[in-house]
């Protein structure tokens, strides 16, 4: 259930900014909408993780998930992965 909560999170926003790909950047940014509230350090970087949503494009359609992206939410088998991934990628500063 998790993985279909994000992914269809992670659709919402590409379309929602006009992105032709659903990438890594989205799936982190679904991650840290859906755990926000339920962790303290996912709420300090929710705003990094949408910012890195920018810059808005123009694409109209339905983009189809990088396959980054893909084995990102695959790799997601608890909620304690995503919430770590989601930290380890922004600590990085790999989040877009």
């Amino acid at each position: 259930m998790l993985r279909s909560v994000l992914q269809d999170s992670a659709l919402t926003a590409a379309k929602g900014h006009g992105h032709p790909t659903v990438e890594c950047r989205h799936v982190l940014f679904a991650v840290a909408k859906h755990f926000r509230h339920q962790h303290e350090d996912v709420a300090d970087r929710f705003l990094v993780a949408r910012s890195a949503l920018n810059p808005p494009g123009t694409f109209h359609g339905m983009p189809p998930f990088s396959p980054e992206a893909t084995v990102l939410l695959d790799s997601f088998s608890s909620d304690d992965d995503a919430v770590a991934a989601l930290l380890s990628a922004l600590t990085r500063g790999q989040a877009d």
